[in-house]
């Protein structure tokens, strides 16, 4: 990738970058299909996401609010909402982005039924994406953070990063989406990664038990951990030894 990055740049007078205005009019020969084509088949799409959000409304209600169903198994009911939304979020990215790339009125010459349809589906994966983080944080609550559980919410907070931005796109046409996508990944991955995650785990887990709020200190979860969790963990060896656990950390 540096050799390649060095000799393109030394081609540079030859191969000159492009600017905006001539990717845009590369793109202008890709978008061929009629809007109202597109609009009828991203119709139906809105429409039963609308009808699901509805259907459901008492149930996204109770998991906004921090109340599990009943009769639900945590784990199940995270890791599924987790699942439907990847699925769901993908597919709405695909449809968003064919619609900014093959409609025949997009980009700078969108029209208003354009940026309605593209925000309706930014906005209810958006709504999709806060049920399953609130889901993922029951989860949470009701038994500790692990390594998945961290890395996941952190997925999740990209996913609605990246329709945010899609979102206000729609609306402030001037937004380079691409260069903030990328900036607002790489610093969302740095700060996951100075932070010390096992770290975080360790002290999160340990904190909740000592205050009464974990009834459980998975020890054996916490010495699968790197050295991190390990410093945390001998700074809290009492905490360790009320969980009875203590040998197997020994």
């Amino acid at each position: 990738w540096i050799f390649s990055a060095v000799f393109g740049a030394s081609l540079r007078k030859s191969n000159p970058f492009r600017n905006d205005k001539e990717w845009e009019i590369r793109l202008d020969t890709l978008r061929t299909i009629p809007n109202l084509v597109l609009y009828s088949c991203v119709t139906p799409i809105c429409f039963l996401y609308i009808v699901y959000v509805f259907s459901q409304a008492e149930f996204f209600i109770s998991v906004l609010l921090g109340h599990a169903p009943s009769g639900i198994v945590y784990s199940e009911y995270a890791r599924k909402g987790f699942f439907e939304l990847c699925a769901l979020a993908f597919i709405n990215l695909a449809v968003v982005l064919a619609l900014n790339h093959l409609a025949k009125n997009s980009g700078q010459n969108r029209t208003k039924a354009f940026t309605v349809f593209s925000s309706v589906l930014c906005s209810l994966t958006l709504f999709i994406i806060a049920t399953a983080f609130t889901k993922m944080g029951l989860y949470i609550n009701a038994y500790g953070l692990t390594s998945l559980r961290l890395y996941t919410s952190w997925f999740m907070i990209m996913l609605a990063v990246v329709f945010l931005v899609l979102l206000a796109s729609q609306f402030i046409r001037s937004i380079p989406t691409a260069s903030v996508l990328l900036s607002t990944f790489l610093v969302l991955f740095s700060v996951l990664l100075i932070s010390r995650p096992d770290a975080v785990i360790a002290q999160y887990n340990i904190s909740r038990f000592e205050n009464g709020t974990l009834s459980e200190l998975d020890v054996y979860e916490l010495c699968g951990l790197s050295d991190d969790a390990y410093l945390v963990m001998i700074r809290n060896t009492e905490a360790l030894k009320k969980s009875g656990n203590w040998s197997y950390a020994m």
